[in-house]
């Protein structure tokens, strides 16, 4: 079980590592084309990948462009906002205020942890950490439930769709 637990770590690790190299090869990523967990695009930033750019515009709404491709649709929907790659794995559209108001959200909640959206060919995706865990790990030869929060215990399940 503590291999599980080391085994997501140490992908985590590997993960920010590679996209901070792309980030330095003039061959792979430009850093104009990354927001990092915990950075923001405010009024008015973009990040750009060729001719595409995803711009959080003056008017709240956040799009993707080469031609239309895609948008928030939250045009209109509050002033000086700006988006921000959360711990959480979330994008969210927040107009300042006290406090900050969210107005749109990707709804990518996962574990805390680096996370990374990149516009890439056209496409943003958001890349990161571990999205699952069984929440145990090794303590002196005995196994310890950590408590993931929406859970009561290791059990388990299977998914349907």
């Amino acid at each position: 079980m503590a291999a599980i637990v080391i085994q997501s770590i140490i992908i985590s690790t590997l993960l920010y590592f590679f996209l901070s190299l792309l980030i330095k090869s003039p061959i792979g990523c430009e850093a104009e084309n990354i927001l990092y967990t915990n950075e923001a695009l405010n009024n008015g930033d973009s990040l750009q990948y060729d001719s595409y750019k995803f711009k959080m515009q003056k008017d709240c709404n956040l799009v993707l462009s080469d031609a239309a491709i895609w948008a928030s649709n939250t045009d209109e929907k509050g002033e000086n906002c700006y988006c921000r790659m959360q711990s959480d794995g979330n994008l969210v559209i927040y107009e300042p205020g006290e406090p900050d108001r969210a107005i749109w959200a990707t709804n990518t909640c996962r574990d805390s942890g680096n996370y990374a959206l990149i516009l890439q060919d056209g496409n943003l995706v958001i890349y990161g950490s571990s999205i699952w865990a069984t929440g145990t790990t090794a303590q002196n030869g005995a196994i310890t439930w950590l408590g993931v929060i929406g859970s009561d215990g290791p059990k388990g399940s299977i998914c349907t769709r």
